[in-house]
Order: structure tokens, then sequence, then C-alpha cells
């Protein structure tokens, strides 16, 4: 989906906001991270069956992050929401060995989406304090980041239970759009200009709300078409 018209005014005219679409193998710390975030607790979670979406505000930008479930079943619906991200957050459990193969294949899979071919990525590179855990170093490596051409991209180790580096990958987000919205008011000072873009914008801001919500919407539906229990005990 790349940068939106609604992201745009944001940029223009207040606090920038951001989407971003996190996903990885199930157990990577997915929901421990998104909630450290949202209120730094470490929350009791249980596997995701479906997504959770919150809004977390930090320095200038307001991230709304859609966590989605990483079984097999529920990685069928993640190229359905695909057109939300500006930004991908991967989640790899670091101390995994057994499973970076699998990983590398759902990121391969992600890379190759036309949806995606805008957006920012950020590695998480989760569970560092576990012993045996991957240096940032192998996992470049085994997922092979360096041979991708058309995404930026960054890698960011991170632990969900202390929160470190969780932030700095969100900072990384804001500096990557932070030189595109400068460069973009450089460019485009004059006010009629502005005007018409302003006026554009507003004629889709209802469209783009609309398709929020119909995405939460359709999500329920396609997990009843795969037959996913979405009701916990």
């Amino acid at each position: 989906m790349g940068l939106t018209s609604s992201t745009l005014l944001s940029g223009l005219f207040g606090k920038r906001e951001m989407s971003i679409v996190m996903v990885g193998l199930d157990a990577a710390g997915k929901t421990t991270i998104l909630y450290k975030l949202l209120n730094n607790v470490i929350a009791d979670t249980y596997p995701t069956i479906g997504m959770n979406i919150e809004t977390v505000e930090h320095k200038s930008v307001r991230f709304t992050i859609w966590d989605f479930g990483g079984t097999e079943s529920v990685r069928l619906l993640w190229l359905r929401y695909y057109y939300h991200a500006q930004g991908i957050i991967f989640c790899i459990d670091s101390s995994d060995r057994d499973r970076i193969k699998e990983a590398r294949d759902e990121f391969q899979n992600l890379l190759e989406d036309e949806q995606l071919k805008n957006s920012l990525i950020v590695i998480f590179a989760n569970k560092q304090d576990l012993p045996n855990a991957m240096t940032t170093a192998e996992i470049t490596e085994k997922l092979e980041l360096h041979s991708i051409s058309q995404h930026k991209w960054h890698i960011q180790p991170t632990c969900a239970i202390s929160g470190d580096g969780l932030y700095e990958g969100l900072d990384w987000f804001a500096n990557s759009t932070k030189f595109w919205f400068s460069d973009f008011k450089k460019n485009y000072r004059n006010f009629g200009f502005i005007s018409n873009f302003v006026g554009e914008t507003i004629n889709t801001a209802n469209e783009l709300i609309h398709r929020d919500t119909q995405a939460k919407t359709e999500f329920v539906e396609a997990e009843k078409g795969i037959g996913i229990e979405t009701d916990q005990e």
C-alpha cells in the first residue's frame, strides 16, 4: 500500500500516522511486543487466533499496529490485510533455530507480495535474552536480507520482556518516513498545490476509514471460511 493520502495529510498538518502489520511465526513474541509497547507491561498472552489491533504513540508518530497470529491456518489470512501496511514488522524467535528456514520462507512470500512493494520493513530479532539466540548477523544471513533490493529494511535485536530494542525499531520507522515528508513539504510549498492536495485527500478519507472497518469484518468472515474458532475459554 505504501504511504496513504491520510498519512500525507497527517504529516503536513499534525502528528504523523503509520499503519504497521506485525507478522511472524507463532510463538515469536508478537503480542508480548505489542502490549509492552502499548502499556509497558508483560501481559498474559495466549496464541493469537486472529489479530489484535492497538494504537501506540511514540514521539511524533501515531502507530496503528495490526498483530496477526502466526499459526499456519492464520498465515493464510495475512495477505488479505497487507494493503493496510505502510510498514511491516517481521518477528523472529532468535532462539528457534529449528524453524528459521520456515520463517525465511514466510518472509520471502511477504517480499514478493505486490501490495507491499512500497512498505518499510523492520525485522525484530526477538528473544535475544535466551541461551543460544541467533545474532542479528546470523539472522541477516539466514533470511538473505542483503539480497533485498526493492524494500528499505532494518534488523533490530529485541527482548520483548525487558523492552530492549522495541522503541528503536519504531524510531527507525519514524526517521525513515521523516525524510520523505521533509522532501514533500520542501518541493510542494505552492499553496495552490497544497489546497488541491488537501481537497483530494479529504475526498478519500471516508473511503479509507470504511476500508479499515470493512477489513475487520472481512477477517471475521474469512476466519469462519477456513474454520478458525475465534472464541477462547
